[in-house]
């Protein structure tokens, strides 16, 4: 990690004003482009999806993701107890899944090849500990020397391999340069490791360990990924790109949870 080359960074850019923050970014994915928005103010924020009425708000000192659908008038919450349970049902049938799976192929695998055995032995092994054995543990993040400017911000470029594969490749801002408050930052950094917590917990609990989100903080990239590269076989595709950042005052209805005016 290259943090005096991020600081430097920091200085180079033009002073931002500190106040609430709104940070916009283009979305790319199988749906095509789209807008996507954090509105922060200390520690709530409001995500905004361009296509959804949904009001979506996470609040970072209960740790408490809210979202409210105006269509429907119905809401639910996210907290870590309800996906500790979500993830303990989820774990227990995909043992007996496999248990039942092993009970079938058992007089199979001692009939094969020491090789053949290690082998399956090892596919079984990754539906057993996800956690432990799975594809996600082949991933690596790499901190480059380069840097580059989005929105006339500065960032740093990590690149994210599997094995000597480039998967991704993203660009973390200091969040000095985003004029983010300290209190924004560490809201918005809290955000992003309870998106991963769920979303990962939730997959590997269900067996799959294909994905290719990381852990920020794990893996010792500070920062604001202000652009994210999808390094597709055929092409890269920018994913994630900052548009927009705005500092004008937001009126606190906005982090309202069941978007009542």
């Amino acid at each position: 990690m290259r943090v005096s080359i991020i600081l430097l960074l920091a200085f180079m850019t033009p002073s931002i004003s500190f106040g609430d923050t709104q940070l916009d970014f283009i979305i790319q994915d199988k749906g095509g482009k789209s807008k996507l928005s954090y509105l922060i103010q200390d520690n709530k924020i409001r995500i905004q999806e361009e296509k959804s009425r949904k009001v979506n708000v996470f609040d970072s000192k209960t740790q408490v993701y809210t979202s409210f659908d105006p269509d429907t008038g119905k809401q639910y919450q996210i907290t870590d107890a309800l996906i500790t349970q979500k993830v303990e049902r989820l774990n227990k049938d995909r043992h007996l899944r496999i248990q039942q799976a092993e009970q079938k192929l058992q007089q199979k695998i001692s009939k094969l090849d020491p090789q053949q055995q290690e082998m399956t032995e090892s596919l079984i092994n990754q539906l057993k500990y996800p956690d432990l054995y799975g594809q996600q543990t082949q991933l690596e993040v790499h901190p480059t020397t380069t840097h580059k400017t989005v929105m006339d911000v500065a960032c740093q470029v990590y690149n994210l391999k599997r094995f000597d594969n480039l998967i991704k490749t993203y660009c973390m801002a200091d969040p000095k340069a985003l004029g983010l408050s300290q209190p924004e930052y560490t809201s918005l950094r809290n955000f992003f490791r309870f998106n991963y917590s769920t979303q990962t917990r939730l997959l590997l609990a269900r067996g799959d360990s294909g994905f290719e989100m990381i852990d920020y903080d794990e893996k010792n990239m500070p920062g604001v990924p202000i652009e994210i590269i999808d390094n597709k076989p055929d092409k890269p595709v920018t994913i994630q790109l900052l548009q927009g950042i705005s500092h004008k005052k937001i009126h606190a209805k906005t982090f309202l949870q069941t978007g009542d005016k």
